[in-house]
């Protein structure tokens, strides 16, 4: 697996109510993203969002509380269009039709398989920079557009 070179400039959040799983994919993402905030709950991650922006979520599905169905209509309903991936053991044909109607990127069913996270994660990366204007080669992010204006003069 290589992993892309426009991930350390992601800021991703990360919600899992499952300690375990949450610590383990925590740890894997903390080394291939820019920044990553991590919340065991929706309740959390709002919290975070409050505070900060993010160029990506992602979310386990079934949480007590607010689920990652929840969380995506609500963000939606405030006008928050953060690219979302859905984590969940679940992969019932409703439950991921209701997931595509809200806007989601990606649905991976658990256990992870993290070669289709990364590819998710740098699909999502590439539109983000091409939406903000940056060129992209190789895989590397490496000219904002005023830059290549400029060096073109």
């Amino acid at each position: 697996m290589t992993d892309s070179k426009m991930l350390p400039h992601l800021k991703v959040l990360y919600i899992e109510d499952d300690d375990m799983t949450r610590e383990e994919l925590a740890r894997y993402l903390k080394k291939r993203v820019g920044q990553l905030m991590v919340a065991e709950n929706c309740d959390k991650a709002l919290s975070f969002l409050d505070k900060e922006t993010a160029d990506l979520i992602i979310t386990d599905l079934r949480m007590p509380g607010m689920n990652g169905l929840q969380l995506i209509a609500h963000l939606r309903a405030l006008g928050n269009q953060t690219p979302v991936i859905i984590t969940s053991a679940f992969s019932d044909s409703e439950t991921i039709l209701q997931a595509v109607d809200l806007g989601i990127v990606k649905y991976v069913v658990k256990p992870i398989a993290l070669d289709d996270l990364m590819k998710a994660m740098s699909d999502v990366a590439a539109t983000t920079f091409k939406q903000q204007g940056t060129y992209v080669f190789n895989d590397t992010p490496i000219l904002e557009r005023e830059s290549k204006l400029e060096l073109e003069k």
